[in-house]
């Protein structure tokens, strides 16, 4: 199932909403959900890169499932850009 266009939370929106909504204990989990999500996402990234490097000294070239990953973390990456930058997602 596709998700609609929106418009990705910046660590700025994150932080007012986490002020805002002291009292909603909801909004203030999705939050840190988020944060979470985000922070493992660039452990992701890290250990992906830690792979690659070694994959391709002990063997050479590229492994394919990790060349797929290495596509999906610069698509997230591009999204982490705009999360600190206050940019939108248009590809949903």
């Amino acid at each position: 199932m596709a998700l609609p266009d929106f418009e990705i939370p910046t660590i700025y929106d994150l932080r007012r909403l986490w002020v805002e909504r002291k009292g909603d204990r909801e909004v203030r989990c999705l939050i840190l959900e988020i944060e979470r999500t985000r922070r493992v996402m660039q452990e992701i990234k890290r250990l992906h890169a830690v792979i690659d490097k070694c994959w391709k000294a002990d063997v050479g070239g590229n492994l394919v499932a990790l060349e797929n990953l290495r596509v999906i973390l610069l698509e997230e990456g591009w999204r982490d850009g705009a999360m600190d930058k206050g940019g939108t997602n248009d590809s949903g």
